[in-house]
């Protein structure tokens, strides 16, 4: 929930001139900073794919529980692959 007020603040920061700017790329290089991010990314990703296996819930597709089981498992799998690939992604940086 911090976050968003967070990433507000790092945007205004970061608007206001080029030394503002410089100060956020050097916020943003700080490892427990780009783990926050990733986190955030995780979870927003993961809430996106869950509400779309809800909506398919929502219009009777997948309800069984065999279905439902599957559809959990793939969202969960799908959050954790955003998160491996987020994070070998600033790792390589």
């Amino acid at each position: 929930m911090a976050f968003t007020p967070l990433s507000i603040y790092a945007l205004a920061v970061s608007l206001r001139d080029a030394e503002g700017f410089a100060q956020v790329q050097g916020w943003l290089q700080a490892w427990p900073v780009r783990a926050a991010v990733a986190i955030a990314l995780w979870s927003l990703v993961h809430h996106l794919l869950a509400g779309i296996r809800y909506l398919f819930l929502d219009v009777g597709r997948g309800s069984d529980l065999v279905s439902a089981t599957i559809s959990a498992r793939a969202v969960t799998y799908a959050g954790a692959v955003t998160l491996a690939g987020f994070a070998l992604w600033v790792l390589a940086r």
